[in-house]
């Protein structure tokens, strides 16, 4: 029981009729403009899911035929080629690289990933003889890694790999 003069008061409210108006709003208008917020971000992924590696690799390749492409191109460019998983020709780009930054370490273990996946063994010897003599600790490095570990049971490389443990010591 309420007391008198404590400002409340009995029996219905009066202001019940305007609470009850302000929830029973027409819902149709929300779901009106949640359902366009979803449709334009729909259209706005649909056009770009074709802008990834491969729009971006349009780009650089124009930028490559131009004449413009410096080392960060070429990297940006390899980059997109493996994610596409053209190997040989992400390696063929690193390798752009490596002419103009020959001793850009990331470069050169992506070049011989790029070839290891590309299962191009013989490019892939080549480059890790010149990569024993230039660095024989970054050969080693490369030796342990997954894509390069199979190429370990062919002698050539077991023999290249024991040339650079002995590098590695002077």
């Amino acid at each position: 029981m309420l007391r008198r003069g404590s400002g409340l008061q009995e029996g219905p409210d009066p202001y019940y009729h305007l609470l009850m108006q302000a929830t029973r709003h027409n819902r149709a208008s929300p779901a009106l403009v949640l359902f366009v917020c979803l449709a334009v971000c729909g259209i706005y992924l649909a056009s770009t899911a074709g802008a990834g590696a491969g729009g971006r690799l349009r780009e650089l390749e124009i930028s490559i035929a131009a004449g413009r492409a410096g080392p960060a191109d070429w990297y940006k460019y390899a980059g997109c080629l493996a994610q596409l998983q053209r190997y040989r020709d992400s390696a063929q780009a690193y390798e752009r690289v490596l002419e103009a930054e020959p001793y850009n370490r990331d470069a050169i273990i992506r070049r011989v990933s790029m070839l290891a996946r590309a299962r191009a063994g013989d490019a892939l010897y080549g480059c890790m003889c010149d990569l024993v003599i230039s660095d024989a600790m970054l050969s080693l490095d490369v030796f342990s890694m997954s894509e390069v570990k199979p190429y370990l049971a062919e002698s050539r490389f077991q023999q290249l790999m024991e040339e650079a443990r002995v590098q590695s010591l002077d």
